[in-house]
């Protein structure tokens, strides 16, 4: 699942007119760090390319819980 909130006013480095994105990703399981920093560059060009935000104003934070704290439909995954 993906969301854009856009329009938000974002301030970065004190200025709220620079084009800032903060990316939350939640996954389950473990990534390595290669796997998040792949994804990390996946979702900075995504937000390039669809908001016009540059890379040096794109924080990505990665969050990883195991299986048993997520569910579906009424069933946990883990």
């Amino acid at each position: 699942m993906i969301a854009f909130n856009d329009g938000v006013p974002m301030y970065f480095k004190g200025n709220r007119d620079s084009q800032a994105a903060y990316i939350e990703i939640k996954h389950i399981g473990t990534f390595t760090p290669q796997q998040k920093e792949n994804v990390a560059k996946a979702f900075c060009k995504l937000m390039h390319d669809a908001a016009g935000v540059p890379g040096l104003g794109a924080y990505v934070v990665f969050t990883g819980r195991d299986g048993g704290d997520w569910a579906h439909n009424g069933a946990l995954f883990g």
